[in-house]
């Protein structure tokens, strides 16, 4: 049979940490209506990414790197921000990452839609239901 290709919005990390909190910018808030308006009218799957470290952050080569303790999983500033979740309405998942970007796994979603969202944290792309399953799987055995 065919493959189902689905959309997905992939929303990355936009977590009150990077928007208001810890690392947060005036730069980052202004990107929120955008990516608040994209989802709003989105009608595929909704992915979103968080940026997750633990309380031993300052031990770890990111914490050497940037040392400013940020998003610890179960804290206010590791959570999605409040703006996008009243237009969750769709088939959506939270991915957890405890690595710098996806890439660093090689994870890459091939896609002609793969592109940034100008003016967003946001990528749109198509893959089918195998590729999004294989994603979550790869993301699922780095933790």
């Amino acid at each position: 049979g065919g493959k189902i290709m689905r959309k997905v919005l992939i929303v990355v990390d936009m977590q009150n940490d990077f928007i208001t909190g810890a690392l947060g910018s005036a730069e980052a808030q202004t990107i929120v209506p955008n990516v608040v308006e994209k989802e709003k009218n989105w009608n595929g799957t909704l992915l979103f990414t968080r940026d997750t470290h633990k309380d031993n952050y300052f031990d770890t080569l990111e914490g050497n790197k940037l040392p400013i303790l940020h998003c610890v999983e179960n804290t206010d500033g590791w959570q999605i921000i409040d703006e996008l979740l009243p237009y969750i309405r769709h088939r959506y998942e939270i991915i957890d990452k405890y690595t710098f970007g996806l890439h660093s796994h090689g994870i890459t979603i091939s896609s002609p839609m793969g592109k940034n969202i100008k003016g967003t944290n946001i990528f749109a792309v198509e893959c089918t239901e195998e590729e999004i399953n294989e994603l979550l799987d790869i993301l699922d055995s780095v933790k």
